[in-house]
């Protein structure tokens, strides 16, 4: 592919309707994490490491300030309300955008581990923010029932949420294998924080994956080497469908053991691996092309 047959294929515009809806799934998801206890400040403690560019810049006695935190629930909430109704836009996707990673770093630097279940989230909400920017005065002269036939979600914002996810999936799979090498997906591990961590909403998983060692080492493998080759998913949509299938079965399964809420990624990852390829398969079946990014 050349160069400007990329560049015309990421500006290729496509009807608003789908980034709409993806939008308010991603919306969706914003709005629990926000209003959910997986966000609670919990500070006291002295910490030794900083764990977002927010923390880093801002003092400690402004980072754990309750009024900080409600604020920040509150400016997000209603931000993200606004923007699902195509209210104040392109200012509301903006400030949804930076409130809740003014959010998510005020929850993760009040606690003593890392927890990343909000960065993909947050990375799609800045791209889709840009996006109502740039074709706010589209998205704002039509109506609902217009966006179907209107224009106007370039191509470059699916690929832009599809890299950075692939890229953060890479790295996750590579980084497992560097430093727990083969043996990370020995079976035994799983087993061990299943026994010790396991929540008990699927007993009947639970008891499978500490009896069965080599099917737990088998999904260990197909969760990792999904992981790890994830920039195929850039390559064509049926490597795309696979990672995401494994994927999310993968994120809805730790949600059975150990209930991590990393719902931002399911959703992320079920919109831009799963369900847009099914779009485009059904699309190519009656002649349709414009899920076909």
């Amino acid at each position: 592919m050349t160069r400007s047959s990329l560049a015309e294929r990421l500006t290729r515009l496509h009807p608003a309707a789908s980034g709409y809806r993806a939008l308010l799934v991603l919306l969706g998801v914003t709005i629990y994490y926000a209003g959910a206890a997986e966000v609670y400040s919990t500070w006291g403690f002295e910490r030794a490491h900083y764990l977002s560019v927010f923390g880093l810049v801002v003092p400690d006695a402004i980072l754990g300030s309750p009024a900080l935190h409600l604020g920040a629930r509150i400016l997000c909430l209603v931000s993200a309300v606004a923007w699902a109704l195509r209210l104040a836009t392109p200012v509301s996707g903006w400030v949804t955008a930076i409130s809740f990673t003014v959010l998510a770093s005020v929850a993760t630097e009040s606690l003593a581990y890392t927890r990343h279940q909000f960065n993909g989230l947050n990375m799609l909400l800045f791209v889709f923010a840009a996006w109502s920017h740039l074709y706010g005065r589209e998205l704002k002269a039509a109506k609902l029932s217009e966006l179907s036939e209107l224009r106007a979600f370039p191509a470059w914002v699916y690929w832009t949420s599809v890299a950075y996810l692939a890229l953060t999936y890479t790295y996750s799979g590579w980084t497992k294998l560097y430093y727990g090498g083969l043996d990370w997906a020995n079976g035994t591990t799983l087993q061990l924080w299943v026994s010790v961590n396991g929540v008990g909403r699927a007993p009947w998983l639970e008891r499978l994956i500490v009896e069965q060692r080599d099917l737990t080492a088998g999904m260990q493998w197909v969760a990792l080497l999904a992981e790890a080759g994830c920039l195929l998913a850039l390559t064509n949509l049926w490597a795309r469908l696979a990672i995401g299938l494994v994927l999310v079965g993968f994120h809805l399964s730790v949600e059975l053991l150990f209930g991590f809420n990393f719902w931002g990624n399911i959703a992320a990852v079920g919109l831009l691996f799963v369900a847009q390829p099914l779009c485009v398969l059904w699309g190519r079946r009656s002649g349709d092309a414009d899920w076909d990014y």
